[in-house]
Formats: C-alpha cells, structure tokens, sequence
C-alpha cells in the first residue's frame, strides 16, 4: 500500500514538474518574441516616423494571409500645411576630408549629426535624412506647430553654435549654411521597398534655394517665414536673388536673421543681476528663496525666448562660485555657448 502511494506521488510530482517547466518554456519564449518584436519596432522607428510606422503595421495586421508584404499598394503619403522646411549645408566640409583621414571624418559627421539630432528633438523638428554634408529636417510634422517658423530658425541658430563648438575643439575652419522656409509639403515614403521617408514640394526647392545662396554662419529665411515669425527677430535683407538663379526667376525676398551684439545682452544680465542682488540683500531667508527661485524662472525665459538675439557663442551663464568645471559639459555640448563664449559668464555669490 505504502509502495503503491508512493509511486502515485512520484508520478503526480512528475508530471506537476512537467506543467510547470512546460509554462515556463512558454512564457520565456512569448517574453523574447515580444522583445524582439519591441527591438524591431525601434529599429523601424529610427528609419520611418512613428505615426508611419503605427499606420503601416495596422494595415499589415489586417491584410489577408495570401497577400503578401510586396503587395502593398497603398500609397502612404499625406499633405501637411503650415510647415517649415529647414535646410543646412557644411561649409569647408571639402577642405576637412583633405586634412582627416576617412574613419576620423566619418566619426566627427557622426558626432556632429548626432548633436544635430538632438537640436531638432528639442525645437520640435523632425529630421527627414542627411545627404552628405547636408542635414535637413521640417517642423509642423506629423503635429501642427503654432511656431513651426521660430522652431526652425532657433534649431538653424543652435546648429551654427554646435558646429563653431565643434571647430574649435577640431581646430577646423567648418561653418553652416541655413536656409529656412514656410509653407505646404508632401511627405512620405514611395515604392515596395527600401522605404525612405521624404518630403516634396515647391517650397522644399524654395528652401533648398535659400540654404544654396545663403551666407556662412548665418540663417538665411525667405518673406514667407518672416511674416510666420512675426517680427520676434531683427533682420536685413538678404539679398538672395544675386546668389541664385531660382530665387530671383520667382522674385522670392530673403532676409537674414541678424543677431545682436554681446554687448547688448551684457547689459541685460547685468541689469537682472543687479536688482536680484540689491533686493536679495533686504529680505529675510524664506524670502530670499523665493527671490531665487523667481530669478532662476525669469533668467531661464530670458534664455529660452530671447536667445536669437544674442551673438552666436557668446551667450553667459549666470553661476555661484565654486562650481565645478565639469557642470559646463552639458551647456558646451547643446550649443548654448562655446568656448569663445566663456569669457562673458558671470559669477554671483
């Protein structure tokens, strides 16, 4: 009896043990399928956009099993307005490959459009791809942007900060050429395979144009993205139509975002500095921080909203004593001042 029962138990052990590892095969299998699904899908988002993406595996999910993935003929293209294109060529990108060698150019393009990458994550652009030395990205897709315009041209200004930076660092003679301009574009990707997401309109040619006949250093827009600016940037005429053919058949103005002079920005800290001082000396402590915090608020709008005025480079950061070296990494590496630049920081405190 006792022999008898013990089999019984050895074999409802055994097979409890079998259901249990046959479980476990399966839920680690479904749980590699899903990362592997979910590492595909990121590897297909950083060729394609997201919104895309989504569509084209919806109408995948619901296609019959005999239609194959090739036979695919919807055409996925869609008509945005109120967009602004942004084009960027290096200048002395020739010059460059002569000094470095090809693995060395390849690893500073890569680390130069990565930053690039980053700029245009942070002023709402999407990057559409880079030609050789030519980067070029569009704000308003796939979501509308009240300030597609100002968007571009702030990530056109952020551009030309990185790549001084990065010449300085190099020791390079490299600059940008920028060209923005407003209007309507068709984006998408065309044909069965090697899918390639791309914009096509008249104002990318527009926009190609201005870059192609702008100035060095400079944000070369067109009337069209003026009037979308609003009048929030000082400008000059551009005088476009003299560099360029196309421009000048189509009677397009252009004008060139001018930025003020380090002085004038000296001043503006200085004033804010100052009255934070002379009211800080007169308060009591739980005061005292909440003027900082008011002071922190109001230098980070300074910042974000009036930095196209600022020369390229020079734009000072206000710190206490005692900060480490180390804290002006992040700042270098965004573009928000260079080297050049450090000499206008001031120490408070």
């Amino acid at each position: 009896m006792n022999t008898a029962g013990l089999f019984i138990h050895y074999l409802s052990d055994w097979t409890q043990r079998q259901s249990f590892l046959e479980t476990r095969r399966c839920i680690e299998g479904r749980v590699r399928l899903e990362r592997e699904n979910n590492r595909q899908e990121r590897l297909v988002m950083s060729i394609l956009p997201q919104f895309l993406v989504l569509e084209m595996i919806g109408d995948m999910a619901v296609m019959e099993d005999y239609l194959l993935p090739q036979q695919l003929h919807k055409i996925y293209i869609h008509h945005y307005k109120d967009v602004s294109i942004l084009f960027a060529d290096i200048i002395g990108f020739t010059s460059l490959s002569l000094i470095l060698s090809a693995q060395d150019l390849v690893k500073t393009l890569n680390e130069l459009f990565g930053r690039f990458d980053r700029l245009a994550e942070d002023h709402q652009c999407l990057r559409i791809k880079i030609l050789g030395d030519c980067y070029y990205c569009v704000s308003g897709v796939p979501e509308p942007q009240r300030g597609h315009a100002r968007c571009c041209v702030e990530m056109g200004l952020s551009m030309i900060n990185t790549i001084r930076y990065q010449s300085s660092v190099a020791n390079t003679e490299v600059d940008m050429r920028i060209g923005v301009h407003s209007g309507s574009v068709l984006c998408g990707v065309l044909g069965l395979q090697k899918w390639q997401f791309d914009i096509w309109s008249w104002d990318v040619d527009v926009a190609n144009s201005l870059e192609a006949a702008g100035v060095p250093g400079q944000v070369h827009i067109s009337k069209a993205t003026l009037d979308c600016l609003g009048g929030i940037y000082e400008t000059e005429a551009g005088h476009g139509q003299d560099r360029s053919e196309f421009l000048r058949k189509h009677n397009i103005d252009t004008y060139l975002v001018r930025p003020a002079s380090k002085e004038d920005y000296m001043v503006l800290s200085g004033v804010v500095a100052m009255v934070t001082c002379a009211v800080f000396l007169r308060l009591s402590c739980v005061l005292q921080l909440a003027v900082l915090l008011l002071f922190a608020a109001l230098y980070t709008y300074i910042i974000k909203n009036y930095r196209y005025k600022f020369h390229s480079g020079h734009v000072p950061v206000f710190l206490c004593k005692g900060v480490e070296n180390k804290m002006w990494s992040p700042l270098l590496s965004s573009g928000l001042i260079t080297c050049a630049g450090m000499e206008s920081v001031l120490f408070l405190c």
